[in-house]
């Protein structure tokens, strides 16, 4: 599975990367700001190991950058932010995720000085790198004392990150991963058959849009319900993210790294309960063929309770 992200996902990069610079159109199924990520290592090469050594230092150092505002505000409790990437690891040095990660880093590092706006910017950013800072991003706005600022940052973040038209149709038209909710719901039921499309593995028949949506509403019933218990600011950011995650039709292993900057700051139950569902996806990527392929019992059944205990974490 590893070596599969190295072959795939970064030799994509360097070819997006390398038709921008030829002046050729590209298609892709990220944002156009996640671009600016691919193209760095590749405006000093145009040898595909080089770039991959290049990528990989960049991920290094918006690692580092992460831990290092992290451990600013937070001190030793920083080095939960490291548990994820380095169980991670390879996932994390080696897909864009990780830039995300650190422009919501940096955002959540200015929210605790009450640099707001510089906040809003950084959150902003993320959105337009991939969406998922679009959960946070209007409750630091409305929080705020300059909403207006942050609606306006909202409504061009959300235009750059849907203005790729390619990759809003490539993420419409997926299917349901086993891996997500959904896919665990539907193989309790009794689906098994899948199939490889759009760069992952999804089941091959329909994805019951009345179940997505019954789940949605859970999902929006849950939030209401509970976000009121928070009192920590950045456990709402966590509850958030993770609502995001569990409620997509799509869980890629890496997307667990999009909470390591919350972890810090929400409590020992939530992080140990976080930090498992972490190490039980570690686990089952070593058998992923008949964990999520195959649906082979009692594999399958990892990222079933891997999800349960995420939802936990949020509770």
């Amino acid at each position: 599975m590893y070596d599969f992200i190295k072959t795939w996902d970064l030799w994509h990069y360097f070819n997006h990367a390398s038709s921008v610079l030829a002046g050729k159109p590209v298609q892709f199924e990220y944002p156009y700001f996640s671009l600016g990520f691919m193209l760095l290592p590749r405006l000093f090469t145009g040898d595909f190991s080089l770039y991959s050594f290049l990528f990989d230092i960049q991920s290094f150092i918006a690692i580092a950058l992460s831990f290092f505002l992290l451990w600013r505000v937070v001190g030793r409790q920083a080095l939960w932010f490291l548990l994820p990437v380095a169980l991670l690891f390879p996932m994390a040095i080696e897909l864009m995720d990780i830039y995300v990660v650190m422009l919501t880093a940096i955002a959540l590092f200015f929210h605790t000085q009450k640099k707001i706006v510089s906040s809003m910017l950084f959150l902003a950013l993320g959105v337009a790198t991939k969406l998922y800072p679009v959960m946070i991003l209007p409750l630091v706005a409305v929080k705020s004392s300059r909403p207006l600022i942050g609606g306006l940052l909202l409504g061009i973040s959300v235009f750059m990150a849907t203005l790729n038209k390619s990759g809003v149709t490539f993420h419409l038209e997926r299917g349901v991963q086993p891996e997500s909710i959904y896919g665990s719901f539907l193989y309790l039921t009794g689906m098994r058959q899948t199939e490889y499309a759009f760069n992952s593995i999804q089941f091959a028949q329909s994805s019951m849009p009345i179940v997505l949506s019954l789940c949605i509403l859970a999902a929006l019933g849950i939030w209401f319900f509970f976000v009121r218990r928070y009192k920590n600011v950045y456990d709402i950011w966590f509850f958030a993210v993770g609502m995001f995650i569990l409620f997509s039709k799509v869980f890629s292993p890496q997307y667990l790294l999009w909470l390591a900057p919350f972890v810090p700051f929400v409590n020992i139950r939530r992080k140990i309960l976080y930090g498992l569902a972490v190490f039980l996806t570690t686990w089952y990527l070593g058998f992923y063929d008949l964990a999520v392929v195959k649906l082979v019992s009692p594999y399958a059944w990892i990222p079933v309770l891997r999800n349960l205990l995420l939802i936990a974490s949020l509770l």
